[in-house]
């Protein structure tokens, strides 16, 4: 018997090894032009990568930018200074798709005591690798996985997986997206309440490490110099359209069509997004269990709660909905955490084998919801980035060195360009460049 066992758990865990594996790659191939591991993204370079190469990695852990921690792609970046520099745009991207496909594994297994449904919890899993809203500013890179981190905090905080590796894990995922952004602090409410309503020690230590991130989170925010980008004043209509578009919209229909149909209707688009998205939640929530409806409404709430603390606190005029452009410097990475959570309190509600499973529109809603993420997923899977266009990250250190160190003293400082617009370029003294 049990050899017997051993041959039905075997598969099972090579098939989730194969989906794990696919996890890492298959975002390495999404950015167009040039493959992403051939070009560095933005801070990876010039804060992440510079600061741990011409401060120390250790040194640079717990320093601010932007006004607050970032931990996760602190922590990313310690193996920078190991590697040739030549090397830093291949590691910095596949370590943002293993972070990206680790956050899917935990969100498999966290929520399956919410969402019963092996097909509906692997799609849920699959947004945070591949959801339309991570393609632009999120593809394969160490500085976004933030938001991935801590649109995942909700399922670390409201388990019910209690095990000793669960705890943990929940722990530790509570603890990163504390300290990977200060948006995370909508969610102190979430952690508390549902401590004292779980009251196990489980709850307990999971609620203890996201507030004592939270704590280390508002010790780097009174002393971090403050680089944010100046705020702009905010508009009642623009962040009505914001919403609209880049959550309610994207959640529908992904970030493929979202410009051309602006650009034909921005009203239309905008009414018929909203409306959707009430009927959908509209139609779910009668005949659900009580805590299916609990959660999915706290979810809900919480979409709107994150994506208007990053709207109204950035300044509606800088979202970059006018443009609507991969390329203009948008808001695409504010859609992260609103749109999976729209996605995982639909799922709750629509689980067939869940609280109210039973009921037609469970049966029949749960594989459309499936079958949705599948296809916005597809269509919106190729994307461009501000980096598709290079330079190639090799060839852009060999022409800096060419240009301003061949017969230079090793400690002259260049100047590294890791896109076409000039910005982000990486400062770094010659003898780091060095072939």
């Amino acid at each position: 018997m049990e050899v017997h066992e051993r041959w039905f758990v075997r598969p099972r865990t090579f098939v989730g090894l194969g989906l794990f594996l696919v996890a890492v790659v298959l975002p390495l191939f999404r950015q167009s032009g040039l493959h992403s591991w051939q070009t560095v993204f933005a801070e990876d370079g010039r804060i992440y990568t510079q600061q741990a190469l011409r401060h120390g990695a250790l040194a640079s852990l717990l320093r601010g930018y932007a006004g607050y921690l970032q931990l996760t792609p602190r922590l990313l970046a310690l193996g920078t200074p190991l590697l040739p520099l030549r090397d830093v745009a291949a590691y910095a991207a596949v370590a943002g798709t293993f972070v990206t496909a680790l956050a899917a594994v935990f969100v498999y297994r966290e929520s399956r005591s919410w969402i019963r449904w092996t097909p509906l919890r692997l799609a849920i899993a699959s947004l945070v690798v591949v959801m339309p809203a991570l393609g632009p500013e999120n593809t394969a890179n160490m500085t976004n996985v933030i938001w991935v981190v801590a649109a995942t905090a909700p399922w670390a905080l409201v388990s019910r997986e209690e095990g000793p590796w669960d705890t943990s894990a929940r722990a530790v995922v509570a603890f990163l997206a504390a300290t990977s952004t200060a948006l995370s602090v909508i969610f102190v409410p979430l952690a508390v309440g549902w401590a004292l309503i779980r009251r196990t020690r489980s709850a307990a230590v999971v609620a203890a490490a996201f507030m004592g991130g939270l704590v280390e989170q508002g010790v780097v925010i009174l002393f971090a110099q403050n680089t944010s980008l100046p705020r702009a004043s905010n508009s009642v209509a623009e962040f009505r359209d914001e919403l609209a578009v880049h959550v309610f919209a994207v959640f529908l229909i992904g970030t493929r069509w979202i410009q051309s149909l602006w650009a034909a209707n921005w009203w239309l688009l905008v009414v018929a997004a909203t409306v959707l998205v009430v009927a959908v939640f509209a139609v779910l929530f009668p005949g659900a269990g009580r805590r299916a409806q609990a959660l999915a409404g706290a979810f809900l709430l919480y979409a709107l709660v994150a994506f208007s603390f990053a709207d109204l606190g950035r300044g509606t005029h800088l979202m970059g909905l006018r443009e609507l452009s991969p390329r203009s410097g948008g808001s695409e990475r504010y859609s992260v955490i609103p749109v999976f959570l729209m996605a995982s309190a639909a799922a709750v509600l629509t689980d067939p084998r869940g609280e109210g499973g039973r009921r037609r529109v469970a049966r029949i809603a749960a594989p459309l919801l499936v079958a949705q993420i599948v296809l916005v997923t597809l269509i919106s899977f190729p994307t461009p980035t501000i980096r598709s266009e290079g330079p190639d990250w090799r060839a852009s250190i060999a022409n800096t060195y060419a240009r301003g160190c061949h017969h230079a003293p090793s400690p002259r400082l260049v100047h590294v360009a890791t896109n076409g617009m000039g910005t982000f370029m990486v400062t770094l003294p010659c003898r780091d460049l060095k072939p």
